[in-house]
C-alpha cells in the first residue's frame, strides 16, 4: 500500500471561475464508476477547501458561465466549424447547439468539443468520462502532491536535477555539456574542465521550460562554427555558450548534445528527436503502472522539438505491444486530418512497432519507484540507437494527449479508476 488514509483531510486545491465545478454529477457518472467516484472527491476536496468568499466567486461563475459558454461556442463554431462540417459532420449551427449544451451540462470548454472530436454521436455520448485540464492540472494533481516531507522531493521539473539524479542511479538520461543559473555557469554540470566538445551538434533549452518553448538546435558545421536551426545564424562555439549565459539571466537555460532517433524509427521524423509520453500512476499496491502513451513527431524540417502542443503530431500506443496506431494533431486551427503515415516523410505510422518498447516501458517504471509516493508521472522517453532513455519527466501530465489520439475519455479507464482510488485515500473516503 502506499500512505495511509487520514479522515476528513484538507487538500491544497485551485477551483477555476470559469468554469465553474459542478455541485451535482450529471447524467453520464454512473455511481460508483471511477469518474463519479473521482468527481465526488473533487467536489469534496474544494467544499472542505472554500469558505464564504470563494462560493460567492463560484457563484458569480454559474451565473455568467452560461453567457462565457455561450459566445466561446460560437467563436470556436465559426472558426473550425466548416471543416467538420465538410467532412460530414454536422452544420455549423448544430456544433454550436452542441459546444453550449456540453459547456453547460459538462462543464467542457467549447474548443474541447474540437480537440475530442465531440461532433461524433458516439464520443459525445461519453462527454461526462473526459477528464479536463482544469480538474487535473489545478484540482486533482495539487490534492495528491507530496507534502510531509519536501526535503526528499526530486524536483523532476527542473531538468538538471533530472538528469543528476537519475543519471546516479544508473538510468539511461541526457547527458548535460553546460548549465546556466541568472547570468553564472552551474558548476557541478559537466566536464570538471568546463568545456564543451566541439564538433557536436547542441540542443539549447530552458532548464525548466514546458511545450518546447525557448528551445534551439544548433548545427556544428565546418570551421568551428554552428548554425541555427531557427534562423539560419552562425557563431562559434564560445560565442554561442555567450549567448545562453546571457539568455539565462532571463530564464535558466541548459545545453545538451542533439540526440538521435533509432534506425527503426528514424524515416517517422524529418529531423527532431521523437519521443513518447508515457504515463505512469502508482497503483494500489504502490507500483508503477504503465496506463497510456502517446508517441510525438515532428512534421517540420525547421522544428528542434516533437511536442504535441507546438505543430506536431503524435499517435496512440498499445501499452502491451508498443504498436502505433493513426497520428493526428491537437485538433485545433482547422486541420482534423488522422495520418496513416508521415505528412511530410510518407513512412507508415499505423501498425508501426516501437523499438525496445518493454525496455521503455521498464525504464519509466523503474525512474518512478525512485521518486514513489509521488502519484502521477508522465515521462518522456527517446528511443536512440543504444536503447530508451529518459528525456524529461512532467509532475502534471496532460491527459488531451492521450484522449484525443485514443478517441476515447480515460476518466472511466485505468487512469481515471487510479486516480479516484487516490483521491479517496487522501480524503479519508
Amino acid at each position: 500500500m502506499t500512505e495511509p488514509a487520514v479522515k476528513a483531510q484538507r487538500v491544497p486545491i485551485k477551483v477555476r471561475q470559469f468554469p465553474p465545478p459542478h455541485l451535482v454529477l450529471w447524467p453520464g457518472h454512473a455511481r460508483g464508476s471511477a469518474i463519479w467516484r473521482l468527481r465526488r472527491a473533487y467536489r469534496i476536496a474544494w467544499r472542505r477547501r472554500f469558505g464564504f468568499g470563494d462560493y460567492v466567486r463560484i457563484g458569480i461563475g454559474w451565473l455568467l458561465w452560461p453567457l462565457i459558454g455561450t459566445v466561446l461556442a460560437i467563436r470556436n463554431g465559426l472558426k473550425l466549424g466548416g471543416a467538420v462540417a465538410r467532412s460530414g459532420g454536422p452544420s455549423v449551427a448544430r456544433q454550436i447547439g452542441q459546444q453550449i449544451h456540453l459547456a453547460l451540462w459538462y462543464r467542457i470548454v467549447p474548443r474541447y468539443y474540437y480537440i475530442f472530436e465531440l461532433h461524433r454521436p458516439d464520443l459525445r455520448q461519453r462527454a461526462a468520462e473526459y477528464l479536463t485540464r482544469i480538474e487535473t492540472k489545478s484540482g486533482i494533481y495539487r490534492a495528491l502532491k507530496q507534502r510531509k516531507d519536501r526535503t526528499k522531493v526530486v524536483r523532476i521539473n527542473d531538468k538538471v536535477s533530472f538528469s543528476t539524479f537519475f543519471g546516479k542511479n544508473d538510468l539511461r538520461v541526457v547527458p548535460l555539456f553546460a548549465a546556466f543559473r541568472a547570468g553564472l555557469r552551474v558548476g557541478n554540470v559537466g566536464s570538471e574542465d568546463g568545456r564543451l566538445p566541439e564538433g557536436r551538434d547542441l540542443f539549447v533549452k530552458l532548464i525548466e521550460g514546458r511545450g518546447g518553448i525557448g528551445a534551439q538546435l544548433w548545427i556544428a558545421e565546418p570551421y568551428g562554427r554552428y548554425r541555427s536551426s531557427k534562423g539560419g545564424e552562425t557563431c562559434t562555439l564560445e560565442e554561442l555558450v555567450a549567448q545562453v549565459r546571457e539568455a539565462s539571466k532571463q530564464g535558466d537555460y541548459l545545453i545538451q548534445p542533439r540526440l538521435t532517433n533509432h534506425p527503426d524509427i528514424v524515416d517517422l521524423t524529418p529531423g527532431a528527436l521523437s519521443t513518447v509520453r508515457l504515463l505512469t500512476i502508482l497503483n494500489d499496491q504502490g507500483e508503477p503502472e504503465a496506463v497510456n502513451a502517446a508517441f510525438r513527431m515532428a512534421i517540420s524540417k525547421t522544428s528542434p522539438v516533437d511536442n504535441f502542443h507546438a505543430g506536431g503530431i503524435a499517435a496512440a500506443v498499445d501499452i502491451a505491444t508498443g504498436t502505433l496506431g493513426a497520428a493526428t494533431g491537437l485538433g485545433l486551427g482547422g486541420d482534423f486530418r488522422w495520418h496513416e503515415t508521415h505528412p511530410l516523410t510518407g513512412a507508415q505510422i499505423r501498425g508501426r512497432k516501437l523499438p525496445s518498447w518493454q525496455e521503455a516501458v521498464a525504464l519509466a517504471i523503474a525512474a518512478h519507484r525512485l521518486i514513489a509516493p509521488r502519484v502521477v508521472v508522465g515521462w518522456d522517453i527517446g528511443f536512440l540507437p543504444e536503447g530508451p532513455c529518459l528525456v524529461e519527466g512532467n509532475v502534471g501530465p496532460d491527459a488531451d494527449i492521450h484522449q484525443r489520439t485514443e478517441l476515447r475519455p480515460i476518466g472511466n479507464a485505468r487512469y481515471g479508476e487510479l486516480l479516484a482510488w487516490h483521491m479517496e485515500r487522501r480524503l479519508g473516503l
